[in-house]
């Protein structure tokens, strides 16, 4: 159930941080010709990105452990 309910916890960050990233794209395309609000609009989009990153590698690493778990629990029956 703790593998599911991470995957539900990734799928839902995703989606937030997908949206976040379509919004700030949008706000950039508006804003092209004034490149000192193209920078910080392109810093507030590598902040979601780099979260959702370290999501998903800190999910599979707690996927990877308890398949480790059940492995080990399979081999002491």
């Amino acid at each position: 159930m703790k593998i599911i309910y991470a995957n539900a916890d990734i799928l839902f960050y995703f989606i937030f941080i997908f949206l976040t990233i379509v919004l700030l794209v949008l706000k950039i395309s508006k804003y092209k010709r004034d490149h000192k609000v193209v920078k910080v609009i392109k810093n507030i989009l590598a902040i979601p990105v780099v979260i959702l990153n370290m999501l998903i590698f800190d999910d599979l690493n707690i996927s990877f452990q308890l398949f480790k778990d059940e492995d080990k629990t399979d081999n002491k029956k």
